[in-house]
């Protein structure tokens, strides 16, 4: 059985519009931005904030170690720079407690 001309190519361009519609169903999920869960943004939101507190807790002891190496080429006082020395030693602690707190989320 011989097809007309017209009607071979009226079924490729069905065969072909009947592909590309099974494509779009199959890619449009994909394609749709799906919203995280609410618990998932929490979580994102505290580990950020968690995050934040230790760099701010390195930051302090950072600075307390400088002010330490100041004092004892500056000044000389011994017990000024050990008070720094054990401070930054506190800060240095509350943000390891901090990163252990962010392991334990993840």
């Amino acid at each position: 059985m011989t097809l007309k001309r017209n009607t071979k190519k009226l079924l490729w361009l069905a065969a072909f519009a009947a592909v590309l519609i099974a494509l779009a169903y199959a890619v449009r999920p994909l394609l749709i931005k799906q919203k995280p869960p609410e618990e998932f943004m929490a979580a994102r939101k505290e580990a950020a904030t968690v995050s934040q507190k230790i760099v701010d807790l390195t930051s302090a002891t950072n600075e307390k170690i400088k002010a330490t190496y100041d004092i004892s080429y500056g000044s000389g006082d011994p017990d000024k720079a050990l008070a720094f020395i054990q401070e930054a030693l506190q800060t240095n602690s509350e943000a390891y407690d901090q990163a252990f707190k962010l392991s334990s989320q993840l």
